[in-house]
């Protein structure tokens, strides 16, 4: 069955044909983006929009591991106008459509991990 929300090409270039370190890859992937979205939603709610660039900073180096543009894309706006401090309206747009997407990739990215 082919996912929807996942695309794990620059995953396995990276675990360069160890299915342990594939698997590890993939453990870390999911108990980090488990946490993101609560996360992004709590700075969010917060208002503590320093915090939450860090941390869309931070995911633009682990939304490739996922593979799914839709959501790479979102993220790299998203800090862009929170860094720009600007389009608020749009920012939260953003982080919806984030926090959308996000759980059917970690969904997705854990039956791949149960399959290893």
């Amino acid at each position: 069955m082919p996912y929807r929300y996942i695309q794990l090409d620059y995953l396995d270039k990276m675990a360069g044909g160890d299915e342990e370190a594939r698997q590890e890859l993939l453990r870390i992937l999911v108990d980090d983006l488990e946490k993101a979205g609560p996360k992004m939603r709590a700075l969010w709610e917060r208002q503590n929009h320093t915090e939450l660039q860090w941390l869309c900073h931070h995911l633009k180096t682990t939304f490739p591991f996922v593979g799914n543009e839709q959501l790479a894309s979102a993220n790299r706006e998203l800090e862009q106008h929170l860094r720009q401090g600007k389009g608020l309206f749009s920012a939260h747009l953003l982080l919806q459509q984030i926090e959308t997407i996000l759980p059917r990739a970690v969904r997705e990215l854990r039956q791949e991990l149960k399959k290893g």
